[in-house]
């Protein structure tokens, strides 16, 4: 070894000694600071991913917890007016009982009958207004009026669509789900149905679609059409059929609004719509042009749909083949916009056809006769189907009740309220969810079966309407109790998983104190001695240098 490499090991030996101790000096002080052996990734690798994974779970878990007590609470509120409607059971039998008297007058009797009538309507408006969150709880989703619309629908109303939109846009869908929802959306006349879905990646198609149905805007749901005209049930939903179809068989993303809406709107006609969108923006020319250029944009107001649905009228009557032939290249070529189909069809685009449309578009539309019956749907009208067809009669009517009454879909129909499903766990299984729906009844005085309860003229039949409902009611407020119960349970479940949890992160990320405080005095007193090592060195160096200088 030469000497100046000598020199050089023994300085750097003790230098390195240095750096490594106070290393485990600092790792030391960041653990016993943050009380955490894993500070990085660099501290354990493996340990750093587990923790990673521990932590959204225990936060999961607080989050299910919050959710299971509100919809303890939920249940809390639905079982008190359950109380209430079964002291007014109670108020009931007692009247009854005390109409049996014999020596009653018929005015006294009449009398027990006027107090037996506000007591069925106070049973109803405790039904009415209990509620949670805005959302109505012991009359939600059941009654005669969801009965019926599920009936309209199982009956006629989408196996007739379907039908329709087969034979004028040549389209069927491809099996998928279709979830059925029946519920209170925005009140009377606002959002009347529609349908959402989410696009999949690479053919524009919708996944997961369901059809919503506002409670409000569909009754009565009596059939064959349901609602009132002229927009009845069943053209209401034709409108929805041609948007489910559509997004199972093309590219229904990339499609612009308004001809989404317009060949919507087209199945079932919508003659009504356009004229009184040209009577409120001016009436005449001046209306048919506000219809015309609204084509330019979609704000999803009335003059929107009368633009789209007058637009794809004119797209029907000047293309070979009419609407069916567009719909025939989106269906055929995966992931096609309107663009390739407008190109393959002589049209160049879809920017070219709104240009001709907004020329011609006013004229196109005063060529059309909207007073008479006829709706101008695409399959009876005097300007494009074989048969003008009225309001009434556009969507068919048949009487086929069926579970499936679709070729192109599986239908996924609501239980009442047992669509109303709470998050109790933190996966996406069965498990981790509780069909909190199923446990809410229709509590209406109808649905207990005391409609036409009459002590004057049906003694007989009052006591034994009464009993049923009470029996009834008893098996709803121990259904809503064995609810409560359960997610009681599915809390404390939670409440420990997330404990044990907690538990075993802190194992794998909290520092020893001990043994971490241990490692910190040892690696003070390893750099401490380095230090003076070093020192040494630096001695042993100037006397080499020294003596090097005196030979």
């Amino acid at each position: 070894m030469s000497g100046a490499s000598g020199i050089n090991g023994l300085f750097q030996n003790p230098l390195n000694r240095l750096g490594g101790h106070a290393r485990g000096v600092e790792a030391s002080v960041q653990r016993l600071s943050s009380g955490r052996r894993v500070n990085r990734a660099g501290d354990d690798a493996a340990a750093s991913s587990m923790i990673s994974k521990m932590s959204a779970s225990v936060r999961s878990h607080a989050q299910t917890q919050r959710n299971i007590q509100q919809g303890i609470s939920l249940l809390q509120t639905a079982e008190g007016a359950l109380g209430e409607i079964n002291q007014s059971l109670q108020r009931l039998q007692e009247l009854i009982v005390q109409a049996g008297n014999g020596s009653h007058s018929a005015e006294a009797q009449q009398a027990i009958q006027n107090e037996i009538d506000a007591i069925l309507e106070g049973i109803d408006g405790i039904a009415n207004v209990t509620e949670y969150n805005g959302t109505k709880l012991i009359m939600a989703q059941g009654g005669d009026d969801f009965d019926k619309i599920i009936a309209g629908l199982k009956s006629s109303w989408m196996e007739k669509a379907e039908d329709l939109i087969q034979a004028h846009y040549g389209l069927t869908a491809d099996g998928a789900d279709l979830t059925i929802e029946v519920h209170s959306l925005d009140g009377k006349s606002g959002v009347l149905a529609y349908v959402s879905g989410y696009p999949e990646s690479g053919t524009g198609k919708y996944s997961g679609q369901e059809m919503h149905i506002d409670l409000d805007d569909f009754t009565p749901g009596d059939l064959p059409n349901g609602g009132s005209g002229p927009m009845y049930n069943d053209r209401i939903i034709a409108h929805e059929m041609v948007h489910a179809v559509m997004g199972r068989t093309m590219n229904y993303a990339s499609l612009p609004k308004w001809f989404k809406e317009g060949t919507a709107e087209f199945i079932h006609g919508a003659d009504e719509r356009l004229s009184g969108d040209i009577a409120v923006n001016g009436g005449g020319a001046t209306g048919r042009a506000a219809v015309v250029n609204a084509i330019d944009s979609w704000s999803g107001s009335s003059l929107d749909y009368s633009a789209g649905y007058a637009a794809v009228k004119y797209l029907h009557n000047n293309v070979p083949g009419g609407v069916a032939a567009v719909m025939g290249h989106l269906s055929a070529n995966a992931g096609s916009t309107l663009d390739d189909a407008f190109a393959a069809l002589g049209l160049v685009s879809e920017a070219n056809f709104i240009a001709k449309f907004k020329v011609s578009g006013a004229a196109f539309i005063g060529g059309l006769d909207l007073t008479n019956a006829d709706t101008g749907s695409i399959g009876g009208s005097d300007e494009g189907g074989p048969t003008p067809l009225n309001a009434e009669d556009v969507v068919p009517d048949i009487n086929n009740s069926t579970d499936d009454p679709t070729v192109g879909f599986n239908e996924i129909w609501p239980d009442g309220n047992s669509d109303w499903v709470l998050q109790v766990g933190i996966h996406s299984d069965a498990n981790s969810r509780f069909a909190l729906g199923s446990y809410l009844p229709d509590a209406r005085a109808s649905a207990l079966g005391l409609q036409g309860l009459d002590v004057v003229n049906d003694a007989a039949g009052a006591f034994a309407k009464l009993e049923l409902a009470l029996n009834s009611l008893g098996l709803h407020r121990a259904k809503v109790g064995s609810a409560i119960n359960a997610l009681g349970f599915a809390y404390n479940n939670n409440q420990s998983l997330s404990t044990n949890l907690v538990a075993s992160k802190a194992a794998i990320e909290d520092a020893d104190m001990a043994t971490e405080s241990s490692r910190l005095t040892r690696n003070q007193i390893l750099v401490k001695a380095s230090m003076a090592m070093l020192g040494q060195a630096n001695q042993a160096e100037s006397t080499m240098l020294a003596l090097i200088e005196n030979v």
